[in-house]
């Protein structure tokens, strides 16, 4: 299935703020993606495959069994009545694309700092993560930033192995960074990411999903 990387558009923000309920359960209130759409200083970019397509390769098998694993519509509901405020009913739902997982990122003077990097449950272990990551990258070169950052719990590994990937490196510690258990975060920060190794590493990394996963779009004009 081709996926597309673009900035996150209004109607998509019902599906992106039932990702984030579903990978961030602790997170409340819900973020405002409102209120970050119209922020220059943050980004927030979706993974999305068209409707039609998404469906086409459900119905072959060749996608995940989304009807094993629907989200609880009744926490589907009291959800939407939190955000209710910030995502109205004509613009709730974009039917021409599903969004698959989100990035959301914060602009300082050099820096892009991830805030947050979710995929939806089922469409997890199919290489979206990677997808957002090269978005990631891009939308911060695009923007003048120099370096990454961003932080992640001590004993997820496997976000980290992702971050290691893409030149991620461990550069401290926050002790007791989560509110819900105070587990550390580790904060992991690129090298320049405007230099000719690190661009031809995301080169490889573009060639390699390419090879094993398909094509991709970065629509992120």
């Amino acid at each position: 299935m081709k996926a597309i990387v673009s900035q996150m558009q209004v109607g998509d923000m019902t599906q992106v703020a039932e990702i984030e309920r579903e990978a961030f359960s602790t997170s409340w209130p819900p973020t405002s993606f409102r209120r970050e759409i119209n922020n220059r200083s943050h980004s927030c970019l979706v993974a999305y495959a068209p409707q039609q397509q998404a469906a086409l390769e459900e119905e072959r098998g060749s996608g995940p069994n989304l009807s094993a694993r629907a989200p609880d519509r009744s926490v589907f509901s009291r959800l939407l009545e939190s955000v209710k405020e910030f995502v109205s009913p004509e613009v709730a739902s974009d039917g021409n694309r599903r969004v698959l997982g989100y990035v959301s990122l914060w602009f300082g003077v050099e820096e892009a700092h991830v805030t947050a990097i979710a995929v939806g449950r089922e469409w997890r272990s199919l290489g979206i993560g990677d997808l957002l990551m090269i978005g990631a990258v891009e939308v911060a070169r695009r923007r003048g930033s120099r370096f990454l950052s961003l932080e992640v719990r001590a004993s997820n590994t496997m976000a980290q192995s992702l971050y290691s990937k893409y030149g991620f490196k461990k550069t401290g510690l926050r002790k007791g960074y989560y509110s819900d258990n105070r587990e550390d975060a580790l904060v992991m920060t690129t090298d320049p990411i405007d230099g000719p190794q690190y661009q031809e590493m995301v080169e490889r990394l573009k060639e390699s999903y390419r090879r094993k996963r398909g094509e991709f779009e970065l629509a992120l004009a």
